[in-house]
């Protein structure tokens, strides 16, 4: 029988699993990349399409817009029988759809002390590369001089050979290589080779980078 004046045991609280830096961050009200503390911005960098190419692809995006408006302005009129433009209708959509996102391309650079940052628009073309590559997983950086057509096959977001790696590049002959500690290369196009020599070397000077 028991005795009326034992006291009842305390629960023993759950021991609760180890959380996730993922989850202490999101408890804390922060991300994962601000538990490394706020980035130092040291370089940004954007450049744009140019040269004779540049203004074709424009002509060319122009003409589709046109073709397509010149198009809506026969077929809104009551009466008109279609003229033969609209049988180009179909070559004026696939034209602008090609020229318009190839006249506007942009690559933007943002390097930090702790990764690089970097961004071909417009959308989709920035979910086709890895927006950022922190240092740590950086083995060398430096800036070299390339040929786009002879070592890529042209401009834009490249795949080569494993020997060259991969590029992303727009209208320059210079570039940042990068090979990463897991045996890749990736090379991103620069316009401004000696300012960026400069902050690769303040970068290694501090052992941000590797050297």
């Amino acid at each position: 029988m028991e005795d009326p004046t034992e006291q009842p045991r305390a629960r023993q609280p759950r021991a609760e699993p180890p959380r996730t830096d993922q989850q202490e961050a999101r408890a804390a009200g922060t991300s994962p990349a601000e538990e490394h503390g706020p980035e130092t911005v040291v370089f940004t960098e954007v450049q744009r399409s140019t040269g004779w190419w540049h203004w074709l692809v424009v002509a060319l995006a122009l003409l589709s817009v046109v073709g397509i408006l010149l198009w809506l302005v026969w077929w809104i009129k009551p009466g008109n029988v279609l003229p033969n433009i609209a049988v180009l209708l179909p070559a004026f959509i696939v034209i602008g759809l090609v020229a318009v996102p190839l006249a506007t391309l942009k690559l933007t650079t943002r390097i930090t002390d702790q990764a690089i940052y970097v961004r071909l628009s417009p959308p989709p073309l920035y979910r086709m590369h890895p927006s950022r590559i922190p240092w740590t997983s950086v083995r060398q950086a430096y800036v070299r001089e390339y040929h786009e057509f002879k070592e890529y096959g042209g401009f834009g977001i490249r795949y080569a050979t494993p020997s060259i790696g991969d590029a992303i590049t727009l209208n320059a002959h210079t570039g940042l290589q990068l090979e990463l500690t897991n045996g890749k290369k990736l090379l991103i196009s620069t316009r401004r080779p000696d300012e960026l020599e400069a902050v690769l070397a303040g970068l290694k000077g501090r052992g941000l980078t590797a050297e």
